[in-house]
């Protein structure tokens, strides 16, 4: 064990698009580190970006604001709040969030569509977005207890859809 009794656990790609389910650590931006990351990849419209994600990380409960023919290369995980969408679309063509306050982020993310048209937001469950960093946990804690089966349960998706009459 090392000294202070931490075990470190190496800085890996995780979240929405950086864990190994979503295939996005083939795109990511060198350089790219925390939570905030970047990836750039072949340009894709949004609306198969989203639907690409429904599709890997598994989740029915994706939600997109934007146009579903916008072409999407540079795409920014965020954190929670209206900060992370301004940083993100500063840099990036959408802003991937497993979770955010919708009141402000949400209607932000209209007003930039309305000007400009050129920026989306995918809200994915905060579930979903923590997934792959369980997985990496799990392995984590397989190496500090290696005489005890450590498993990971996925949590599954946290809603259901209703679809209108």
């Amino acid at each position: 064990m090392p000294s202070g009794g931490v075990h470190p656990i190496t800085n890996k790609p995780i979240g929405p698009l950086g864990g190994g389910r979503s295939g996005g650590q083939a795109y990511l931006d060198k350089g790219s580190d925390g939570f905030r990351r970047t990836f750039t990849r072949p340009p894709i419209s949004l609306a198969d970006l989203a639907s690409e994600m429904a599709t890997k990380l598994p989740s029915k409960s994706i939600r997109v604001v934007g146009r579903p023919d916008l072409m999407i290369s540079r795409i920014v995980n965020i954190g929670h709040d209206i900060a992370g969408v301004l940083n993100a679309f500063a840099i990036g063509d959408v802003a991937i969030c497993p979770e955010i306050r919708e009141w402000d982020s949400i209607e932000y993310t209209r007003d930039v569509m309305a000007t400009t048209g050129d920026k989306a937001l995918i809200l994915i469950a905060h579930e979903r977005g923590e997934e792959d960093g369980m997985l990496l946990c799990r392995d984590w804690l397989q190496k500090l207890v290696p005489e005890r089966k450590v498993t990971f349960i996925d949590s599954g998706e946290p809603f259901i859809n209703i679809p209108s009459a």
